[in-house]
């Protein structure tokens, strides 16, 4: 009965020993990931290593840590350690398309856009549900110039959330780069549609419309993209060359003003505000203007 009596209780105390260890190691995944999203990255990683040095008989549950722990280094925009961790996440759980999925993300930061869709594929295999997979696998392709395929993943990503904002952005840049301008405009509606408050798309629709020669409707758009970003020095002087087109010389020059400013050796700017003073017959000031952008960019 001694005997049985230890057994029974050197088992009960083992079981208690790994609810005990399971307790710690959740509570400190919670931590971790509270930290992480309060930005407190190194308090975090902290947490989260405690928790993978606890003797954890449990895979699932490691993987999942080391995915925690990649996330935190991807948040930190260490790409290179957060696809280390993953890649322990992966090694001990190949069936998690989370870190797959995570691991995808930070290849495209680190440009290594073909890597970014293999792991990707892989993430889809197992979940072909995931729009956040599509769409970063469709950017990856985009980056690689491979416009037609990155229209296909942007079209299924939009089939899993159609108010998925970023995926009209890009297909609308894929389709104007493939010339398809009208197929480009309707997307980038859609994605201001989903999304008024995105400079970009409002920026990329105003030179679509330049482009297409409705400059007027082309200004209201980069006027609505300097009003939600105006330390964008690129839409300002977008917008100054759409006001040269149309004659509008003042407003050109009250533009590059702005422009030149903050950045003073700017040729191009030079350049603009010398066409616009040309214009309004400041032949003086417009010399100075081409000579001065003549200095800064010679060739």
């Amino acid at each position: 009965l001694i005997i049985i009596f230890n057994f029974v209780l050197r088992h009960f105390l083992k079981l208690r020993k790994k609810e005990k260890n399971l307790e710690k190691f959740e509570v400190f995944c919670k931590k971790a990931k509270d930290y992480e999203k309060r930005g407190l990255y190194l308090v975090a990683l902290d947490y989260i290593n405690n928790a993978i040095s606890i003797d954890l008989d449990h895979p699932i549950k490691l993987s999942e840590a080391y995915y925690i722990k990649g996330f935190i280094r991807v948040s930190m925009q260490k790409y290179d350690l957060g696809i280390l961790d993953l890649n322990e996440s992966i090694k001990i759980d190949p069936k998690n398309p989370k870190s797959f999925s995570l691991r995808g993300y930070a290849f495209i930061q680190l440009d290594k856009n073909e890597e970014a869709i293999t792991t990707l594929n892989s993430a889809l295999a197992l979940n072909s549900d995931s729009s956040t997979d599509f769409y970063n696998r469709g950017i990856a392709k985009y980056i690689l110039f491979r416009y037609s395929d990155a229209i296909r993943d942007f079209d299924e990503a939009i089939k899993l959330d159609n108010q998925y904002s970023n995926c009209y952005l890009y297909r609308g840049h894929s389709n104007y780069l493939l010339d398809s301008k009208i197929e480009a405009l309707k997307d980038y509606n859609k994605a201001i549609y989903y999304d008024a408050k995105n400079p970009v798309a409002f920026y990329e629709r105003g030179c679509l419309k330049d482009d297409l020669e409705i400059c007027e409707e082309a200004l209201k758009d980069l006027d609505k993209a300097i009003g939600l970003d105006s330390a964008n020095l690129e839409y300002f002087q977008v917008r100054a060359c759409i006001k040269l087109k149309l004659k509008r010389y003042d407003e050109v020059v009250e533009d590059i003003d702005f422009v030149i400013k903050s950045i003073s050796k700017d040729s191009y700017s030079f350049g603009l505000r010398g066409s616009a003073k040309y214009g309004l017959e400041q032949r003086d000031d417009a010399l100075k203007d081409f000579d001065e952008a003549i200095r800064l960019d010679p060739y």
